[in-house]
């Protein structure tokens, strides 16, 4: 159960980091083009490694979270606490 939620939720995460690459990727495109014809050379350049420290980042908050979130969640059976007495 839990492993299941931590895979949900990192795929969540690369989904929308996938997302956010193709649309910050379409504004450097127009950004390039734009600069091509103002000063006759392309001017662009993508932080790679800043993308990779924010996305391994997100991938690892969202993991440990959703891990943790579930096993508090998952922790007890119901059948037990119905039975339970107080």
């Amino acid at each position: 159960m839990v492993r299941a939620a931590v895979i949900e939720s990192v795929a969540v995460v690369i989904i929308g980091v996938a997302l956010g690459c193709l649309v910050a990727g379409a504004g450097l495109v127009g950004i390039g083009g734009a600069t091509r014809r103002a000063v006759g050379t392309v001017v662009v350049s993508v932080p790679w490694t800043l993308l990779a420290v924010v996305t391994a980042g997100s991938v690892l908050v969202v993991a440990l979270t959703s891990g943790l979130t579930a096993m508090v969640v998952t922790g007890k059976r119901p059948v037990s606490l119905v039975a339970a007495r107080e």
